[in-house]
């Protein structure tokens, strides 16, 4: 194998790597998030008695794993914005970028009181979304990477 084939073979690991690593980022809060919703969407009587002291532990677990995976991703996906294929830059611009505007509307918006199901679905949905994020933009790279050329320069 050539030194480009190898190079090729790395760029495509080190972007699977990068969709992983935001997948695992958003996991821990889409599992806390869509389970509470679950649970308290069945017994809607336990809502007004939610204590956040219960859930204290296992969101200080997930942010860790949050950041960690975070400081994983960040750096692949500067590194493929700056010199990736087109499909990549697109990717993972729209992955930070989603990442970085959830930050900042949970930094300026208020959330809702937290006995109430607008918080669950505060909690619950955007991680949620920021779960399927990564798995969208690496079948977007795939498809892009497999489709046939217009014009099949074979039949010239």
């Amino acid at each position: 194998m050539n030194i480009q084939g190898r190079w090729l073979t790395l760029r495509r690991a080190c972007e699977a790597l990068m969709y992983l690593a935001f997948l695992a980022a958003a996991l821990p809060f889409t599992w806390l998030g869509v389970s509470n919703l679950f649970y308290f969407h069945a017994h809607r009587e336990a809502l007004e008695t939610r204590d956040s002291a219960v859930e204290v532990l296992s969101v200080v677990l997930a942010a860790r794993i949050t950041l960690i995976a975070l400081a994983v991703a960040v750096p692949i996906a500067l590194f493929f914005l700056a010199t990736g294929p087109r499909a990549a830059r697109i990717s993972s611009t729209l992955l930070a970028s989603a990442w970085l505007l959830y930050f900042f509307l949970a930094l300026l918006l208020d959330a809702p009181p937290f006995t109430s199901m607008a918080r669950l679905y505060w909690d619950g949905i955007p991680f949620a979304v920021l779960a399927m994020l990564p798995m969208f933009c690496a079948g977007f790279s795939v498809a892009v990477r497999n489709r046939r050329p217009a014009v099949d320069p074979r039949r010239r």
